[in-house]
Formats: C-alpha cells, sequence, structure tokens
C-alpha cells in the first residue's frame, strides 16, 4: 500500500476533557507549546502501555488495485497529583481506500486505543496546558510504535496486502530546495587563442 493524503485529528474524552491539537508541528510556529511538554517530559517515566479498546473491519472485499491509507490521531490527558501520575490516551483510526476507485468510503478501517501512564517523583508547578501538550506530542509518539505493530498484525489477519506505517514526526518535514546546476561553459580554441594587445606591436594569450 502507498501512504497518501492527509492527517485529520478527532477526540477522545478520558477522565478531564481537554481539546486534542494535532501532534504534526510546523518548526518555528509552535515552540512554546514544545516547551510546555518539555516541562512535563523531563520530569516523568513511561511505566506502562494498556491497550484499552480495538477494531477492525472489511467494509467490502477489494481487488488488486494500488492502495492508500489516511491515519487520525487524538490524544486525552489527565493528570493525578495526588499519585503523580500523568495518563495519556491515545486513539489511533486507519481508514483504507482503493486508488482510482470511484466509492469514495474506505474498504477497512482498523481503530486501537492505548492507555499510556506516566510517573513522576513529582509534579509541582506543572500546569493541566502543559499536560495536554505533552499528550499531543510525546504521548502519541510514545504510541506510535504499539499502533505501528497492531496495525501489521491486524492487516495480515485480515487478509490484506502487507502495510509499513510510517514514522511519526513531531515537526512537518522541510521541503528541500532544489540544488542549482553549476554550468561550466567551456570556451572555443578558437576563443581562448584571441589575443589582447599589451603595448606596442605585442600579442598577449588572454587565456
Amino acid at each position: 500500500m502507498e501512504a497518501k493524503r492527509r492527517q485529520s485529528d478527532g477526540s477522545l474524552i478520558m477522565g478531564k476533557t481537554n481539546k486534542s491539537s494535532k501532534t504534526s508541528i510546523k518548526e518555528g510556529q509552535s515552540k512554546t507549546n514544545l516547551e510546555l511538554a518539555i516541562q512535563v517530559s523531563d520530569r516523568i517515566e513511561l511505566e506502562t502501555v494498556r491497550l484499552m479498546d480495538c477494531n477492525c473491519e472489511q467494509k467490502r472485499l477489494c481487488g488488486p488495485s494500488k492502495k492508500s491509507f489516511d491515519i487520525e490521531k487524538s490524544a486525552q490527558s489527565s493528570v493525578d497529583k495526588g499519585t503523580n501520575r500523568v495518563f495519556v490516551l491515545a486513539n489511533f483510526t486507519l481508514k483504507t481506500f482503493e486508488i482510482g476507485s470511484n466509492v469514495e468510503e474506505p474498504f477497512a478501517v482498523v481503530d486501537a486505543s492505548f492507555l499510556l501512564i506516566y510517573h513522576a517523583d513529582s509534579l509541582e508547578e506543572i500546569t493541566d496546558i502543559a499536560v495536554e501538550h505533552f499528550g499531543n506530542t510525546n504521548g502519541i509518539y510514545n504510541a506510535w510504535p504499539y499502533w505501528r505493530e497492531f496495525v501489521q498484525n491486524t492487516i495480515v489477519r485480515m487478509g490484506l496486502p502487507p502495510l509499513t506505517i510510517p514514522v511519526f514526526r513531531i515537526f512537518a518535514p522541510k521541503k528541500a530546495k532544489k540544488a542549482r546546476k553549476k554550468i561550466t561553459v567551456r570556451k572555443s580554441a578558437s576563443a581562448r587563442k584571441k589575443a589582447t594587445k599589451r603595448g606596442k606591436g605585442r600579442f598577449v594569450d588572454s587565456g
């Protein structure tokens, strides 16, 4: 299958209700959000990851045509300062499509939700907004390998062609600049032999 199209974010409720934000961040535009997330990540360690919910469905059979897919992701975060724990519920949805098909509906859908539990020695002075940004960046990033492994195994069990989920990037990749080709123009033999007059009655090859 070929990676294609868009990525959108949904929402998932667990405990406190925090709005999830896009996890792909343009470099230089969300530095403050990342700094808030780092305030949390510098203090905590990942304690456990649990698969909380999963589902897969083939809506119809597909032919040997090329495939594409979309991935939706969201994170819902909460904090318990009494036990110094941070909870992130990461939700993922994979939708697969047939390239060139007139049917817009995906032919297969895979869902999974992972609960990540983090522990810290202290969460004093850590705000809810910092925890939210941590969940939308580090939470999704930490859950991504479990999501990839789940999708790869599930797709095979569904009898579909193998699928590899791409790596998760917090920063949107920079667009590569086109390198300018250095063009060397060689002078013709006649041009190289053209002389420049220096002084009286004397010609020197200009090279």
